[in-house]
């Protein structure tokens, strides 16, 4: 069963097929991310929390390249692929993210801000994995250890004790 579109970026389903394309199988680097706590409820009402979704894979689409692949997995997590960087660069581009997220923040029904923190972990091909899918492993690894270090920070994979 196929689920529609939150926000404009792909869905799960078809970001991973797009990762076997050819045209990304020499990508560098991985960089999964999550929103901090974001509580759907805390925002007022699905329909608010769709919203924020929207807004900041709208954000998000704009401060990456016309070549990376954006991807949204479930919820509220994220994860782009950025063709021919490398950990620095992905490194400045979550820094670039969690920047344009914070200065143009989603806004709750009564038009309040709402405050945003992103997680985030990077790996790099062939630094982190020899294959797509244990870069993608290291990236997620490499997220949920920014989250157990206290969340809104980025990780990179060869950084992960």
């Amino acid at each position: 069963m196929s689920t529609p579109a939150v926000t404009p970026a792909e869905q799960y389903a078809r970001f991973r097929d797009r990762q076997a394309d050819p045209e990304f199988a020499d990508f560098r680097s991985r960089y999964d991310f999550e929103f901090d706590q974001f509580q759907v409820a805390a925002c007022g009402a699905l329909t608010a929390g769709d919203g924020v979704l929207v807004h900041v894979a709208r954000v998000l689409q704009q401060v990456a390249r016309t070549s990376d692949l954006l991807g949204r997995y479930d919820g509220d997590e994220f994860g782009l692929i950025l063709p021919g960087n490398t950990n620095d660069g992905a490194v400045a581009f979550a820094d670039r993210a969690r920047d344009a997220i914070a200065k143009d923040p989603p806004l709750d029904p009564a038009g309040a801000p709402i405050t945003i923190h992103l997680s985030a972990g990077i790996a790099v091909y062939p630094d982190d994995g020899d294959r797509a899918g244990i870069v993608v492993q290291a990236a997620d690894r490499a997220l949920y250890q920014a989250k157990r270090r206290g969340r809104d920070q980025v990780i990179r994979a060869q950084d992960i004790d």
